[in-house]
């Protein structure tokens, strides 16, 4: 046993000796193990060799242990002891390894199923904000038709009374009647400043923010509504500028990318800017001069029917009667200005009338073409 506690117990004495069976090892191949290394291993053998007594004296402390029965038991119940150890640790690692390649697996999956439920409720959240939009630029779109349909019926009453107001002035030039003011000036200001804008969707689409940067050239741009075609090859849309000057100035000029053009046409077509504050808002009659009433027969000159036309003629200040009976100098050219200025505006409010009624028919027209 002296030999065996020379042993370091971490060494193995069947490498040491190179007995490939190890356990299963009988005494003679260990004796002719042992005989094979001492003719190599002796250090007469290898003399330049300085670690050559150290080598043989391993070699000879392993021999000792394996001829010894009652060390070699010793050592062979350690060397199994370890052996079970490491197959227990062997399959202890594998079956660890097994879940966790399990619980990555699981991992996996739950990580796939979230993305697609993930995926899934972002487009669902896409195609709602999707329908939200289109819904609310149709009853905006249905809030400016119905503006229209109640700009042009108050034109056409309007129309109405100013032309039955020309025939009764046919009948009494010096009454001029005020011309009635538009039920929603504002909604016709604002008409006044859209525009209908049009493109070849095959040439390239426009967005709201691209027909905004387009339009800031020639003003301030209020609002950009975009429409919804019937015909897929056509885009349309709504701009409305923030005056009437950035309004012509964008109808009057060419719009939009040289490869998709935008076709550009007012809402309300005016004759000129100047043209669009009257639209907006009709203009009243130009005031009248008061006409005194003729009298009935001038009486016999004395002084009571002098003081009495005097307080007749108190408009004036002065009791002088005029060179014609009932009427004065200066009354009769003005009635006639202020007939003509009436039937001017008439005629004009008719024209603006007829034009309005011919663009309304064209964007219907339009609008069931697309």
């Amino acid at each position: 046993m002296g030999a065996a506690d020379s042993l370091d117990m971490e060494q193995n004495p069947y490498e040491v000796l190179q007995l490939d069976k190890e356990l299963e090892s009988s005494e003679a191949d260990i004796k002719k193990a042992y005989r094979k290394l001492a003719l190599t291993k002796h250090p007469d053998k290898q003399r330049d060799n300085p670690n050559a007594a150290a080598e043989f004296m391993l070699i000879q402390k392993a021999y000792d242990v394996l001829t010894d029965a009652a060390a070699r038991a010793a050592w062979d119940e350690l060397a199994r002891a370890k052996a079970s150890r490491a197959a227990r640790q062997a399959g202890a690692s594998a079956k660890r390894r097994k879940m966790m390649a399990d619980l990555d697996a699981r991992e996996r999956v739950w990580k796939s199923e979230r993305s697609e439920e993930e995926s899934a409720r972002a487009k669902l959240k896409t195609e709602l904000e999707r329908l939200r939009r289109q819904h609310a630029e149709r009853a905006k779109a249905a809030r400016a038709e119905r503006a229209v349909a109640a700009v042009a019926a108050g034109f056409a009453a309007r129309s109405a009374d100013a032309a039955g107001g020309a025939a009764a002035a046919d009948c009494a030039p010096s009454v001029m009647p005020e011309a009635p003011a538009p039920s929603h000036p504002h909604v016709t200001e604002e008409l006044m400043r859209t525009l209908k804008v049009t493109w070849d969707v095959s040439e390239g689409g426009y967005t709201a923010d691209q027909l905004r940067a387009a339009f800031a050239a020639h003003g301030v741009v209020a609002d950009v509504v975009l429409r919804e075609s019937k015909r897929r090859s056509k885009g349309g849309a709504l701009v409305v500028m923030a005056s009437l000057a950035a309004t012509a100035a964008a109808a009057a000029r060419a719009n939009g990318r040289p490869g998709a053009p935008l076709l550009v046409v007012p809402f309300f077509k005016v004759a000129t800017v100047g043209e669009a504050a009257p639209a907006a808002q009709p203009p009243t009659a130009p005031h009248a001069p008061a006409v005194p009433q003729p009298a009935a027969a001038p009486p016999a000159p004395t002084a009571g029917s002098s003081q009495g036309q005097s307080r007749a003629g108190n408009g004036s200040g002065s009791g002088f009667a005029p060179s014609a009976p009932g009427v004065p100098a200066a009354a009769a050219p003005a009635s006639g200005s202020a007939a003509r200025d009436f039937e001017s505006v008439t005629l004009m409010k008719l024209r603006q009338r007829a034009e309005r009624e011919r663009l309304i028919a064209e964007l219907q027209a339009q609008g069931d073409g697309e």
